[in-house]
């Protein structure tokens, strides 16, 4: 969400007539999308919280790609704490 807002406050400084909150809101599914790898379910929360279908498309493009990051590094928080309680 933070660094989101900070994105969105950097190109409302290069002249983007542009809401920064919804970079902010897009950041937050994506980080918690990609800790989690729960993709649809963060975009469904989300759009569910701001009641705005438009951003959908930007918000599933988010959680996608934090997804596929996170990926590429670990597995993702659930599969981490199943693997600690060795279940």
């Amino acid at each position: 969400g933070c660094l989101g807002r900070m994105l969105g406050l950097a190109v409302q400084a290069l002249g983007v007539h542009t809401d920064s909150s919804i970079f902010a809101i897009v950041g937050a599914g994506a980080m918690m999308s990609g800790s989690g790898r729960i993709t649809l379910f963060m975009t469904v929360v989300m759009v569910e919280i701001t009641n705005d279908l438009m951003l959908a498309p930007p918000i599933a493009c988010a959680t996608l790609t934090a997804v596929f990051v996170g990926n590429l590094f670990n597995h993702g928080y659930y599969h981490e704490v199943i693997h600690a309680q060795h279940m």
